[in-house]
């Protein structure tokens, strides 16, 4: 199963590129840029690792104490700058690791790699559901077999619309931007321009998992912006 990485970062253009190089290493990438909204989405989502880079009043620090009083366990890094990362004794207490910035990605990456490989369960919590599954009201797929059911029926996917449905789900809510669909399904590694195999994938996705393809109610297209999965 793909490791969860909770993204925090204030800053939407930086947030993005962290999203697109972390996606490309294979994590599933949950996203805000409000520090607030952490607590939550780490106890809904169940993260195996943190980063943070946020400005005030809900700066990293703040944020990183307010995840482990709600109970985060998981491995949590903060993006610092160098005065900040002298103040040894607040990491210690908070049990988060650094990253100084200016950074290079790959130093990053690296550090991610390496602290989920020697970390344990992370969030704590009895009810865990470790099942391989992400139910989504009437859609269910199975990450492990590749397999997506709709009111108990498995769905023919090909390759790229699993792939799509599977992005898409991994934050239902968020808008997905079609450069992003590219990126992400495709590989690309800049936009061409060219948004037409995202359109045609969405639009088959929608002929199999719609009651009405005419009218979605599940992948909702968000004009100039992207798409966006409804849970139903």
């Amino acid at each position: 199963m793909r490791k969860k990485v909770l993204l925090l970062v204030s800053e939407k253009q930086i947030l993005d590129i962290l999203t697109f190089a972390a996606g490309r290493e294979g994590y599933e990438i949950i996203r805000s840029v409000n520090g607030a909204e952490g607590p939550e989405l780490a106890a809904c989502q169940k993260p195996d690792i943190i980063v943070l880079n946020l400005l005030p009043p809900m700066d990293s620090f703040e944020t990183c104490r307010r995840l482990r009083d709600h109970g985060a366990t998981v491995p949590i890094i903060i993006l610092a700058s160098s005065a900040e990362a002298n103040e040894t004794e607040s990491f210690r207490e908070l049990n988060a690791g650094i990253v100084r910035k200016p950074f290079a990605m790959k130093e990053l990456l690296l550090q991610i790699s390496d602290t989920l490989r020697f970390e344990g369960d992370g969030f704590v919590d009895e009810h865990i559901d470790s099942s391989p599954q992400r139910h989504l009201g009437r859609i269910i797929i199975d990450l492990e077999k590749v397999l997506v059911t709709k009111d108990g029926t498995a769905l023919a996917l090909s390759k790229q619309e699993y792939d799509v449905l599977e992005l898409l789900s991994s934050e239902p809510g968020r808008v997905f931007s079609r450069e992003e669909l590219l990126n992400r399904v495709w590989n690309y590694t800049a936009y061409l321009g060219d948004s037409r195999n995202a359109d045609t994938a969405v639009r088959r996705l929608r002929e199999k998992i719609e009651d009405d393809p005419a009218h979605p109610n599940i992948i909702l297209t968000r004009r100039g912006r992207g798409y966006v999965f409804v849970q139903q």
